[in-house]
C-alpha cells in the first residue's frame, strides 16, 4: 500500500512511496501533526542517484522491523536534496555541528516542534563491526525520549545556540583576504595527482577558480602546475568516463581512481566552465577537447530538447558502477586483435582493477589510465593506438548502450541556468556555434519557465514551487553571461528583473536561502556560493547600468558575513571572489569588433563587457571612467588596476 510520497513531484520520493514506512513530505500539516501526536521527527534526506542512500532504502527502509518502529514511534518525513536545496542546507549545517561532517543520506531527529537534536549518515539495520544500527538507534531515542523529554530540549538548545554561533559576522571587506586564502590552500595543494590533499577528492571548482584568476593576475608558476596537474590528470584518471563522456562526482581515493558513480548536472556544469577558462588562460587544445566531451554526454543522455535532466543514478542492478565494469573476458573478445594496443593504455587486469569500498564486484575492471597525464599523451601519440582506441570504445560502448540506467528527469532551474553559464563561456573560448545555440534554445525555456514569479523546475509537467537563492542567482549570472555573449539587451532586461524578485529574500542584511530557511550559510559546497554569486550579480548589473544603489546592496551584504569569511577563508573561496570583484571590477564597451578581440585574449575576471557605437575603449569603475583608450594593451592595465 503506497504512502504519502505516491502523490510527490519528485523521483527520489516516488522511489520510497511503496514503502512499508509511513512517510510523509515536509509540509506544515507534517509538522503540525508531529506536534499534536507530541512524536520525534524522523527526517531523512537524499537524492535519487545517491549509492549509499539506495543501500539503506534496501536495509532499512522496506524492513518491516524499521517500518513498524519508525510509525509506532516517529513521523518519518522524506525530502529530495535536489527539490528542496534549502533544508538540505539547513540540516546539513546541523549535522556539521553535531558530528563535524556530513553526508548523503542525512537522517536527522527533531523534536515534536522541529528543532533538531541528533543526526547521522547511512547507517546499516542491525549493529555491525562497531556501528550502531538504525534500530537499536531509533528504539534508545524513542525510549529517552519518553523518559527525560528535558534532556532532548537541553540539546535541541545547544544545537540551535551553535548554529547561531556561526551565522553572518559583520566585518570591513579586506585588501588582504585573497592572499591570506591562498596562503591556507597552498598548503594542501597535490602536485603530483592534482587536487587537494587528502583521502577522498572533489574537485573543489570553487577554490579552481579562484586559483584561474589569481594565476591571470600573478602569473605565479607553482599555480600553473597545479592547475594543469589536476585538469589533466582527472581527465585520464576514474573520475571521468571514457567511454560515455562526462565526470563522476567524486572520487573515493586521493589518486582520482575509484569515483563515487553519480554523475550530477552541477558537476558537469561547474567543470565546463573550469575547462574554459583553462583554454582561455593557456590556449591548450586538450582543454577544448574536455569542453567537447562533457557537452556530448549532456546532449546525449541528460537533454531532452528544452532543458537538462539532473542526475544519472551511480547504480545499476543494484551495483555502484555497475554500468561501467567489464569481465576481463568479455574485453578481450569483444576488442579481439585491437586488445592489446587498447590495454596499454587502460590498466585492463586478468583479476580485475576494481573493487568497492567493502572488496565487493572484485574481478571487475572498468576504464582508467594510472599514470600521468604525460604517460597517457606520449602513448596515444602513435595513429594505431588512437584507432584502437576509438574502435575499443565504440565495441564496449555498444553492449552497454542498452543498460537502463536511471536518471532523475527533475529539470530544475539553478541547475540549468549553471549550464547556461558553462554554454557561454564554452562559446567564448572557442566561438563553436553549437554551445551558443544550446544556451539560446536553454535560455528561451528558463525565461518561458519563470515568466511570472521564479519557481524551482519541473517534473513530469508539475511545476516546483518553492525557489531557493540557488534560482535566482544561478538564474540572474546566465542572463547576465548571455547578455555578454550576444550583447542582446533582453537578457540585462532579464537578469534586472529576476534580481529583483530575489530582493525578497534579505532579511535582516543578509541573503536568506528560502522563504521557509532564513539562515543562508556563505560557505561554498559542491556547489558554488549561491550568496557569492548573487552579490556580484548586483555588481555586474550596476556596472552595466550605472545602478550605483545596486553596489551598495552588494556591499551590505558582503559586509554582514565577511566575518565569517575573515575567520576562516578556505570556506568561502567564492566569497573571495565576489568581495575582489566588488572592489576592482570594471565596465568596458566599445565596438563589437574591439569588445570581441579583446574578451578572446583572456579571462579578464575583473572585467564586464557591453558593446556601444565608439571607436575607443571605455573603461569604468564605480562612480567613475578612465579616458577612452586606444589600445588593447592600455585596456588590460586599466582592468588590472
Amino acid at each position: 500500500m503506497s504512502n504519502e510520497l505516491a502523490g510527490s513531484s519528485s523521483p527520489y520520493l516516488l522511489m520510497h512511496a511503496d514503502d512499508p514506512v509511513n512517510w510523509r513530505a515536509w509540509t506544515k500539516e507534517t509538522l503540525r501533526t508531529a506536534k499534536e501526536l507530541n512524536k520525534l521527527i524522523f527526517l531523512s534526506i537524499g537524492y535519487s542517484s545517491c549509492h549509499w542512500c539506495h543501500v539503506m532504502h534496501d536495509e532499512s527502509f522496506v524492513d518491516s522491523e524499521i517500518a513498524k518502529i519508525l510509525n509506532d514511534h516517529y513521523i518519518a518525513v522524506k525530502v529530495d536534496r535536489e527539490e528542496r536545496p534549502d533544508l538540505d542546507a539547513y540540516f546539513m549545517k546541523v549535522s556539521q555541528v553535531i558530528n563535524g561532517n556530513g553526508g548523503w543520506p542525512l537522517n536527522v531527529i527533531l523534536l515534536p516542534d522541529g528543532r533538531p537534536v541528533f543526526a547521522m549518515t547511512y547507517v546499516p539495520k542491525e549493529d555491525r563491526n562497531g556501528m550502531t544500527g538504525l534500530k537499536t538507534i531509533l528504539i534508545q531515542l524513542s525510549q529517552m525520549y519518553i523518559r527525560n523529554p528535558q534532556q532532548f530540549d537541553d540539546q535541541a538548545k545547544a544545537v540551535i545556540d551553535a548554529l547561531e554561533e556561526r551565522s553572518g559576522i559583520s566585518a570591513k571587506i579586506t585588501e588582504s583576504i585573497g592572499d591570506r586564502l591562498y596562503e591556507l590552500i597552498a598548503r594542501y595543494l597535490d602536485f603530483t595527482d592534482g587536487g587537494f590533499s587528502g583521502q577522498t577528492k572533489f574537485y573543489n571548482t570553487p577554490v579552481l577558480e579562484f586559483l584561474i584568476e589569481r594565476y591571470e593576475d600573478r602569473h605565479d608558476d607553482n599555480i600553473k602546475r597545479f592547475l594543469e596537474t589536476t585538469l589533466k590528470t582527472i581527465a585520464i584518471r576514474g573520475v571521468h568516463d571514457p567511454l560515455f563522456g562526462g565526470f563522476f562526482r567524486y572520487s573515493t581515493d586521493s589518486m582520482w581512481i575509484i569515483p563515487h558513480f553519480e554523475k550530477m548536472t552541477y558537476t558537469q556544469a561547474q567543470l565546463m566552465k573550469v575547462y574554459t577558462k583553462m583554454f582561455l588562460l593557456f590556449k591548450d587544445q586538450f582543454y577544448v577537447k574536455m569542453i567537447d566531451d562533457i557537452y556530448n554526454f549532456m546532449d546525449r543522455y541528460m537533454y531532452d530538447g528544452e532543458a537538462y535532466y539532473t542526475a544519472m543514478d551511480a547504480d545499476y542492478k543494484g551495483v555502484e558502477g555497475g554500468h561501467y565494469l567489464f569481465r576481463y573476458d568479455d574485453i578481450k573478445a569483444l576488442l579481439g586483435d585491437t586488445f592489446p594496443k587498447f590495454t596499454s593504455v587502460y590498466d585492463i587486469n586478468v583479476n580485475g582493477n576494481f573493487s568497492d569500498p567493502f572488496g565487493q564486484n572484485r574481478g571487475m575492471n572498468f576504464l582508467y589510465f594510472s599514470g600521468t597525464y604525460n604517460e597517457f599523451d606520449d602513448l596515444t601519440q602513435s595513429r594505431d593506438v588512437q584507432e584502437a582506441l576509438v574502435i575499443g570504445m565504440s565495441k564496449l560502448r555498444s553492449i552497454k548502450e542498452g543498460d537502463d540506467v536511471f536518471i532523475d528527469r527533475k529539470k530544475l532551474v539553478d541547475m540549468n541556468a549553471m549550464m547556461i553559464s558553462a554554454l557561454t563561456w564554452a562559446y567564448r573560448s572557442t566561438s563553436d556555434a553549437r554551445y551558443l545555440k544550446r544556451a539560446s534554445d536553454l535560455s528561451s525555456w528558463i525565461i518561458k519557465l519563470n515568466e511570472g514569479s521564479v519557481v524551482h523546475g519541473l517534473f513530469n509537467g508539475k511545476i516546483l514551487e518553492i525557489p531557493t537563492i540557488q534560482d535566482y542567482a544561478f538564474l540572474s549570472q546566465a542572463m547576465i553571461d548571455m547578455f555578454e555573449t550576444t550583447f542582446d539587451e533582453t537578457y540585462l532586461e532579464k537578469a534586472k528583473n529576476f534580481a529583483k524578485k530575489a530582493m525578497v529574500l534579505i532579511k535582516d542584511g543578509k541573503l536568506a536561502y528560502s522563504s521557509e530557511i532564513t539562515d543562508l550559510d556563505p560557505a561554498d559546497g559542491e556547489i558554488e556560493s549561491s550568496y557569492a554569486v548573487f552579490v556580484r550579480v548586483l555588481d555586474e548589473i550596476s556596472l552595466l547600468t550605472d545602478d550605483i544603489d545596486l553596489h551598495d546592496t552588494s556591499d551590505g551584504l558582503i559586509r554582514n558575513v565577511f566575518g565569517n569569511v575573515i575567520s576562516f577563508p578556505a570556506a568561502y573561496p567564492s566569497m573571495v571572489r565576489s568581495a575582489e570583484f566588488h572592489r576592482n571590477a570594471k565596465h568596458v564597451y566599445s565596438e563589437l569588433p574591439k569588445i570581441e578581440e579583446i574578451m578572446h585574449r583572456s579571462l579578464l575576471h575583473n572585467a564586464i563587457f557591453s558593446v556601444e557605437e565608439s571607436k575607443n575603449y571605455n573603461v569604468c569603475g564605480y562612480g567613475m571612467c578612465y579616458p577612452p583608450s586606444e589600445t588593447v594593451e592600455e585596456v588590460l592595465s586599466r582592468i588590472s588596476s
